[in-house]
């Protein structure tokens, strides 16, 4: 009986130890399986975020033409109020009172998507990136107060838009000649020196972050990579 007792009392250990043994490797297995849905939905989620990248980008670099476009209005029309015989032609008058667009792809909470990210340079790029549009952000409120609230409320108060064209297919709708005349005045070039200046800065934030977004995007195409 003692015998038999121990043999009992072995055997059952033993079938514990298979048991903790099994459910120790399925434990190991499961955790692998998650690790690697993690893996797969992480490189979906990066992935994803190259196409919101690149859609971005454009946007931005297309701003930044248009941006380059209002100041080259703003030169011509500082020009004309330093020389009154100049004969500088303004062919797009209407930039006068241009807002440039602020839409970004990604325009989530970077810091939710930064938490959803296990790699920590990719996360620090994130967090850079969405500072800089954060900036931006600030910036373009500015410029945009200065040409809603004040550039386009003078330029109505000073009668520069040809109510006809609201019925007629013309695309300029600034009288060219009277804006010209209204540049000569010391008022308008106050305005228009501010405006420059809040311009230029949006300029400037936009080339920081297109290199930024060229940066963030070569960080997560090294990581799908691996």
């Amino acid at each position: 009986m003692e015998n038999k007792t121990g043999k009992y009392f072995k055997y059952a250990i033993g079938e514990i130890i298979l048991v903790v043994i099994g459910i120790l490797i399925a434990l190991q297995i499961n955790n692998w399986n998650e690790n690697r849905k993690n893996s797969i939905n992480e490189k979906a989620l990066l992935a994803n975020t190259i196409n919101d990248l690149d859609a971005d980008k454009k946007r931005f670099t297309n701003n930044q033409k248009e941006a380059d476009t209002i100041l080259k209005v703003y030169k011509k029309l500082y020009e004309l109020g330093l020389d009154e015989k100049s004969n500088i032609e303004i062919k797009n008058p209407n930039y006068i009172r241009r807002i440039l667009s602020f839409d970004p792809n990604l325009n989530k909470d970077y810091s939710a998507l930064s938490n959803r990210i296990s790699d920590d340079d990719i996360r620090e790029s994130i967090l850079s990136y969405d500072l800089k549009l954060n900036i931006f952000e600030v910036s373009f409120i500015e410029f945009r107060k200065i040409i809603e609230d004040r550039i386009r409320v003078f330029l109505g108060e000073k009668g520069l838009y040809k109510l006809e064209s609201l019925y007629k297919n013309n695309s300029n709708f600034i009288d060219v000649n009277e804006l010209i005349d209204l540049a000569k005045t010391n008022q308008f070039q106050q305005l228009l020196f501010e405006a420059k200046l809040k311009l230029e800065n949006l300029n400037s934030l936009l080339i920081d972050i297109i290199n930024k977004n060229e940066e963030l995007k070569h960080t997560i195409n090294n990581q799908l990579k691996k």
